[in-house]
């Protein structure tokens, strides 16, 4: 069923949250735009960049095609990511903090 080559949380990693907004999909079922395949309702984490700081914002619901991955959310939750983003993820919202291991692809690095 889940694919292990596929991340868990796809979101749209490292992209601006303004991003967000052309992902809208309202409250009808929807069809992927990428691949044209039915989307399915989940809740998922999404993962973005602001400036050096990795965010994870968690309990969003979403669409997602079961065969690309692309995630897809209502106008409600990209105006809830939207405005986390636009007050820069202001500390007092916090909910908890993680650690993410950074590995690189460059020889240089060791």
């Amino acid at each position: 069923m889940d694919d292990p080559r596929r991340a868990e949380d796809r979101g749209r990693r490292e992209e601006d949250a303004r991003d967000l907004t052309k992902m809208s999909y309202g409250s009808m079922a929807h069809q992927c735009k990428e691949c044209r395949r039915e989307t399915y309702a989940k809740v998922v984490r999404v993962t973005l960049w602001s400036g050096d700081r990795l965010i994870v914002v968690e309990n969003v619901t979403a669409r997602i095609c079961d065969d690309c991955q692309e995630q897809y959310y209502d106008d409600d939750t990209s105006e809830k990511i939207l405005q986390l983003a636009s007050t820069s993820f202001p500390p007092d919202k916090v909910v908890r903090e993680i650690t993410a291991s950074v590995f690189s692809l460059d020889d240089k690095q060791k």
